[in-house]
């Protein structure tokens, strides 16, 4: 043909360099091959740790989701389970609280209750027991008070009976040291008082009495005379005035100093105390002895003026 070039033929490939390049080939290919199968691992084991991780990852954040989950479930059960337990609490609080509150309202009453009966029969007791104990004191006292109205009627009595002014000054002394222990009776003759009688003494004898005071001595009996008014010497009461040496009176003994009078003047002084013994009657007797030395100074006056009178008739007779 025209314009056709011949194909040159090259030489035939020998056997020899085809296996040569059947193996350069097969070299190539398996370099290919595993640099293939290293990529390949390389990206299976970037793909695997990637994916590793994400799995830790998605692993954490499901356990920490799980974890917030859990932590605020227990938190709602713990809140639930302390609300219904408080409000359980306060329950059996308030039941017990009224419980108790009616068991103490009752043993409050029943208490009080007895408390009261108890309160009401001991007031009752006490009550009787001191009505019976005024009732007893009464009569002590109203018989006391008898007697010395007894005693006082006898001893008026006794002085209205005497004939003679001795007889009246002996009786009053008797009447006086009878009603109360000690009774001394002395007659103003200054600058002395002489004792008439004493009675209760024991050492200066039962009936006469050579026991003479100087007026500035006489203590209460000087001051009776001159006042020509009662004087008390009280149970440890400070003493405004002295007992007489004679008397030694102890300090929770009551003493007496009445003055007898006549026109306005003392001429005697009856002094009465309790000596060492407790008087039966203390708050009666001072008001018994004003009474029998008033009555005593009034029958000696009666006396004198009979005397005088009889004096008087006599000289009149005698004319």
């Amino acid at each position: 043909m025209r314009g056709f070039t011949p194909i040159k033929r090259t030489p035939s490939i020998d056997s020899a360099n085809l296996m040569e390049f059947d193996e350069r080939l097969q070299r190539t290919f398996e370099s290919l091959t595993a640099r293939l199968q290293q990529e390949i691992a390389g990206q299976l084991s970037a793909a695997g740790a990637e994916l590793s991780a994400s799995a830790l990852a998605d692993r954490d954040a499901a356990s920490a989701a799980r974890d917030v989950a859990l932590a605020e479930a227990v938190r709602e059960t713990r809140t639930a389970t302390e609300h219904e337990l408080t409000e359980r609490l306060a329950g059996d609080v308030a039941r017990a609280e009224a419980q108790a509150r009616a068991e103490l309202t009752a043993s409050h009453t029943a208490a009080s209750e007895q408390a009261r009966a108890e309160l009401t029969a001991s007031h009752a007791a006490a009550s009787e027991r001191l009505v019976e104990s005024h009732k007893a004191a009464s009569e002590r006292l109203i018989e006391r008070h008898k007697a010395a109205g007894a005693r006082l009627i006898e001893a008026v009595r006794t002085i209205d009976g005497a004939r003679s002014l001795s007889d009246v000054l002996d009786a009053l002394v008797a009447c006086a040291s009878t009603e109360v222990g000690r009774a001394a009776l002395f007659l103003v003759q200054e600058p002395l008082f002489k004792g008439w009688r004493l009675a209760g003494f024991d050492e200066f004898g039962a009936v006469g009495s050579s026991v003479e005071l100087p007026v500035a001595d006489g203590g209460v009996i000087a001051e009776a005379a001159a006042t020509c008014h009662v004087v008390r010497v009280d149970p440890g009461a400070p003493r405004r005035v002295v007992l007489p040496a004679f008397v030694n009176l102890p300090d929770q003994a009551l003493a007496l100093a009445v003055p007898l009078v006549m026109s306005g003047q003392a001429f005697a002084v009856l002094y009465v105390d309790e000596g060492n013994n407790e008087a039966m009657a203390r708050d009666t007797w001072p008001a018994t002895i004003e009474v029998l030395a008033r009555h005593a100074a009034r029958a000696l006056e009666a006396i004198t003026a009979s005397r005088l009178a009889q004096v008087s008739e006599s000289v009149v007779d005698s004319r």
